[in-house]
């Protein structure tokens, strides 16, 4: 039996279009190598941040803004049904309140996805975006985290739907976050995933939060190379 054109047509395109494919990933340039940034990454001492906050049951997460403002990020309520990720700002006046920036509700909502609990945020600003990375525990603490990435280009009054960050190979449960975010000299940054004894591995962001590369150590400070 033999094939006909039709068929025949169909199977070269499939070809050509797998060996398009294979050309394009060929040509995918390798990123440079990543040098951590000699700036150091923003502290608060306990006593600074609000009473809220250093009740939260995991470490909260500050940053700087582009103005200068300090920003906090904290875990309220992480297996209750009112779990949510808080945000507070201080300007010339004290803490401002900027309310609830993730929920199981929303997490559920914007992922698909059942949470039985929220867990540790990370919160960081580059230039006038801020991004929020969480874990959302789909079966519990213990089976593992789905990590979850927001974005607000106002100062945190609105935030972007959040995305899953794809941290293991199949999009399925990984580790958790670590505590310190590293930024790199490119203006990206390394977010920390949890390991016994400290952080790491460490996942390789772009600038706008865009998974890059997956890194087992910290890489050298920029000022390293020079010497």
């Amino acid at each position: 039996m033999t094939e006909q054109p039709g068929n025949l047509l169909r199977w070269l395109a499939l070809a050509l279009f797998g060996l398009g494919l294979a050309a394009a990933g060929w040509r995918t340039p390798t990123p440079p190598p990543a040098m951590l940034s000699p700036a150091p990454a923003a502290h608060l001492a306990g006593d600074d941040l609000p009473a809220a906050a250093r009740a939260s049951p995991e470490r909260p997460s500050p940053t700087r803004l582009a103005n200068g403002q300090a920003a906090v990020a904290w875990l309220e309520n992480g297996e209750a049904e009112s779990a949510g990720i808080r945000l507070v700002i201080r300007d010339a006046t004290g803490w401002r309140e900027m309310g609830r920036i993730a929920s199981r509700e929303s997490t559920a909502a914007a992922a698909f996805l059942h949470a039985q609990r929220l867990g540790r945020p990370l919160l960081w600003a580059e230039g006038g975006w801020l991004h929020l990375w969480y874990e959302a525990h789909p079966l519990g603490s213990a089976a593992g985290a789905v990590l979850m990435h927001s974005v607000s280009t106002d100062g945190g009054r609105q935030w972007t739907n959040a995305r899953r960050l794809d941290s293991t190979p199949f999009g399925g449960l990984g580790p958790r976050l670590g505590e310190t975010l590293r930024p790199l000299a490119d203006g990206g940054l390394l977010l920390p995933l949890a390991q016994a004894g400290g952080d790491g591995p460490w996942l390789r962001l772009s600038v706008t939060g865009q998974l890059i590369d997956r890194l087992p150590a910290l890489p050298v400070a920029a000022a390293e190379t020079t010497r």
